[in-house]
């Protein structure tokens, strides 16, 4: 354990407040050269003998901070793993790319979005509105003999969330144009029944 003559003792109680712990090794060390102490050794000693350096951690009013005004340059390798403008990612795929997803339906992208998933549209909803123009919002488009592969015209028809929802239900797709008209019956006859009425 190192001990401290009286007058190191005196200086120390001196220059501990308002002093960094670094700052107090230094000017300790200019003065009392033939008897060094550490960076260890300082905080340790204002520790031990409860000296206060009126020191919060904070800034206080109209201290400027050690970095204002100067700009930040990686050193190293680091520019050559930047980000440059027009650089696009690995995961990137060009406007006409096809996939086929978890849902079993055959994807295209169409735009480059951010998010990147609104760049992307069911191909044989894009083959119906070439032909027919413009897909309502209370339709939807299905396959006639129920295979998402199947991505023909003549494949496509045009139904209700109505129709499309007993469809499912009953497990009429791909029953084609007998499936819709065999829905549009059951919801007729269940309108009837709760003497509402239906529109396909």
């Amino acid at each position: 354990m190192r001990r401290y003559s009286d007058e190191e003792r005196e200086f120390l109680r001196m220059a501990v407040p308002d002093h960094s712990h670094k700052e107090i090794a230094a000017v300790f060390n200019a003065r009392f050269s033939d008897s060094p102490i550490t960076l260890a050794q300082v905080k340790s000693y204002i520790k031990n003998n409860r000296l206060n350096t009126g020191r919060t951690g904070r800034f206080v009013k109209g201290c400027k901070t050690w970095n204002k005004g100067l700009h930040y340059t990686a050193g190293g390798r680091s520019a050559e793993t930047r980000f440059k403008p027009g650089r696009r990612p690995h995961t990137y795929k060009p406007i006409g790319t096809e996939t086929w997803r978890s849902d079993g339906y055959l994807w295209r992208k169409v735009a480059d979005t951010k998010p990147s998933r609104f760049g992307w549209r069911q191909v044989h909803r894009i083959l119906w509105e070439e032909a027919n123009g413009p897909i309502p919002k209370d339709r939807n488009v299905v396959f006639k003999d129920g295979d998402r592969t199947n991505i023909t015209l003549d494949n496509l028809m045009l139904v209700s969330r109505a129709q499309h929802g007993v469809m499912a239900k009953l497990g009429l797709h791909g029953g084609g144009e007998a499936g819709r008209t065999a829905a549009d019956l059951i919801m007729t006859v269940t309108a009837r029944k709760r003497g509402t009425g239906h529109e396909g």
